[in-house]
């Protein structure tokens, strides 16, 4: 499927001109689709290349018992539910390292949250660029969460990016 360089409209196979501009149609066509691709591709290899870097943190998966980890791997998913931390955090925690392991992540993200609505509910309204701030930080919550959730569903006992390393509970 080729576009017209010049207006962006599909074109007819084989045709000679754009049936929406008139511009010409000739090798150029080809060739920017070719450097758009390779373009794609770059800016994905770098995406990728950032996340894994970002990503890159302590992993002590096989310091836990496999029948630890398959047993109690929906514990440890709950645990990046926000509040509902607290159904692992009574229930497994001290039968469970590996929930354990999960469940004080989980705790440091909501305690993340609560201190984000917390300047969320001081700042109100008053400046567009602190809300703005606030949403990102959130939207990096999220995100922090869902890492957690896979790496818990996936089996995995690895430290989520930025607040992994903060332990609470010992």
């Amino acid at each position: 499927m080729a576009f017209c360089v010049k207006c962006g409209s599909e074109l007819v196979e084989n045709a000679q001109f754009c049936s929406n501009c008139g511009a010409p149609v000739g090798q150029n066509n080809s060739n920017q689709n070719s450097a758009n691709n390779s373009q794609t591709n770059n800016v994905q290899n770098n995406i990728q290349e950032k996340f894994n870097e970002i990503n890159n943190t302590n992993d002590s998966t096989a310091s836990y018992e496999k029948s630890d980890i398959e047993r109690n791997k929906w514990m440890a998913f709950l645990s990046y539910w926000s509040i509902l931390v607290l159904i692992p955090l009574f229930v497994s925690k001290d039968s469970s390292s590996f929930v354990k392991f999960h469940v004080n992540q989980g705790l440091i993200l909501l305690i993340a949250e609560i201190g984000i609505s917390i300047i969320s509910f001081v700042v109100g309204v008053w400046s567009l660029l602190a809300n703005l701030l606030i949403g990102v930080l959130e939207i990096a919550l999220i995100a922090l969460s869902i890492i957690g959730m896979v790496n818990a569903y996936n089996g995995r006992a690895k430290e989520l990016p930025f607040l992994g390393s903060i332990k609470i509970l010992k």
